[in-house]
């Protein structure tokens, strides 16, 4: 829950605080939902800790129907 919460705040300082409606993206799945006001072609960054302790940071890209797509997914063992 904490990165669905995480990933929606992230989503509203792209949108521009105009609003994020129906966008969730569980740890490890696909993203669904749509940024209604973000431009198209923008991208914004989740940073999560996984189940295994590896720090995560998954890119997404605002899609030209406003969905968004996971571009890139990094994860990195912690220090």
């Amino acid at each position: 829950m904490k990165i669905i919460a995480s990933m929606v705040l992230t989503a509203s300082l792209v949108a521009g605080c105009q609003g994020v409606s129906s966008y969730s993206a569980p740890a490890g799945g696909t993203a669904h939902g749509s940024l209604p006001k973000s431009p198209v072609g923008s991208t914004f960054q989740n940073h999560f800790v996984d189940n295994w302790g590896q720090d995560v940071t998954e890119t997404y890209q605002v899609q030209a129907d406003h969905s968004v797509k996971l571009i890139n997914r990094n994860s990195y063992m912690r220090d």
